[in-house]
């Protein structure tokens, strides 16, 4: 794009930011801006999607709101720069300058490109690539970073949370991402998402991890010298699981990790586990058919995809527990305590490992969680068909509107 049509289209675009004749939003999808010198770029609500800004300068420049997905930024200077809550699923970040960058509520999950090949037409899921990007000292507050790749970045400094007396803080989702030698010494990481996250010789020395979820993430030779931990929320050690357990747990632990290869799948189906300490294991995908886990243990434990038909958990303790996708029909957890539970759906993996896009959620039809205590717990998308909530604490559950109009013991 040559340089009097682009001054051309940010100049509409601010008179149509600002409600003046002649103004027009500004839509250069796909557009080659490579190497240009665009600092303090004001593009606010742009259309960018696709766009090439390798090599450009774009520091304290506005692209907040912004379509901005699959753009390439590779070694685009953006310091100091505006990204808070552009769309930036599947961009290209690589070796990009992101310091004091606000990214607040930015979104680097993966993103779905189609486009034609031949006569076919291909869908590619594509994850947001930040390699070696250096994002010291910048806001990342709410941002979902979902499998993103942040391999040898430099995040030094950088802040999660806010600091500004807010009711709560908004945390980053770095879930499954891989942080491999990533530099994150200093960084404020306080109630973030790194759960599978992969921090392999990551740097997370004085980092501030306070509350944070590393269920699954591999911390193998990071350095965690002055790292701060309290109410973290990790995987217990498989050593410390009840010795009668601990090879299921261990074969179920291998047959996780392998895909399904190696080890063997969790089966506790008919089981009389009353009052077992299970808490902090990974089980997802465990058979817990007819099991009697009265006064069990569960707390922070991973049981997404379980089987738990027909399964009694009454009384027993799930608070935290990752239930997305269970199989809970007929279960009965009188009593039990659901606090903060995911109960939402997942997204399915083809064989490949890969993520197909289809969503399976958690069904409780038909399940006895008479008195449980549900607060805080995310309902979203669950199967609730007869499902008995008489007494059951409901406060600040996440559900979606008419998500409780099968359920059965609510007063009208």
């Amino acid at each position: 794009m040559n340089p009097p049509d682009l001054i051309e289209t940010v100049r509409r675009h601010m008179a149509f930011l600002n409600g003046r004749p002649g103004g027009a939003r500004a839509d250069l999808r796909g557009a080659s801006l490579a190497h240009l010198p665009l600092r303090k770029l004001r593009l606010r609500t742009a259309v960018l999607a696709g766009a090439d800004f390798t090599g450009a300068s774009l520091a304290e420049s506005d692209l907040s709101q912004a379509d901005l997905f699959a753009t390439v930024f590779d070694a685009a200077d953006l310091t100091g720069a505006n990204l808070a809550q552009a769309d930036m699923r599947g961009a290209r970040l690589r070796e990009a300058r992101l310091y004091r960058a606000d990214l607040r509520a930015v979104d680097l999950r993966p993103g779905v490109l189609t486009y034609a090949r031949g006569n076919l037409t291909v869908m590619e899921r594509r994850a947001a690539d930040l390699t070696g990007a250096k994002l010291g000292r910048a806001r990342l507050d709410g941002a979902d970073l979902e499998d993103a790749d942040l391999t040898n970045a430099q995040i030094g400094g950088t802040t999660t949370a806010t600091s500004d007396g807010g009711d709560a803080p908004s945390v980053a989702n770095l879930s499954g991402a891989n942080l491999t030698e990533v530099n994150l010494s200093g960084a404020k990481l306080k109630m973030a998402n790194l759960a599978g996250a992969d921090l392999t010789r990551a740097d997370l020395s004085g980092a501030d991890l306070t509350g944070a979820n590393l269920r699954r993430a591999v911390l193998a030779d990071a350095n965690l010298t002055g790292t701060r931990l309290e109410g973290a929320i990790r995987l217990r050690p498989l050593d410390s699981v009840p010795k009668d357990l601990r090879t299921v747990v261990e074969l179920h632990d291998r047959w996780i990790a392998s895909r399904g290869q190696l080890g063997a799948r969790a089966d506790f189906s008919g089981r009389d586990l009353g009052r077992v300490d299970l808490s902090g294991v990974d089980l997802s995908g465990a058979d817990f058919t007819g099991a009697d886990l009265t006064g069990a243990n569960l707390t922070n434990s991973l049981l997404s995809m379980a089987n738990m038909y027909l399964a009694v958990f009454d009384r027993a303790d799930l608070s935290a527990v990752d239930l997305s996708g269970a199989d809970m029909r007929g279960a009965k957890l009188r009593q039990a305590r659901l606090t903060g539970a995911n109960l939402g759906p997942i997204e399915l993996r083809g064989t490949d490992g890969n993520y197909t896009g289809r969503m399976w959620p958690a069904n409780l039809g038909g399940a006895d969680l008479s008195q449980a205590d549900l607060t805080g717990a995310d309902l979203r998308g669950a199967k609730l068909a007869e499902t008995n909530l008489q007494g059951a604490n409901l406060s600040e559950v996440h559900i979606h509107r008419g998500g409780l109009t099968d359920a059965l013991g609510l007063s009208s």
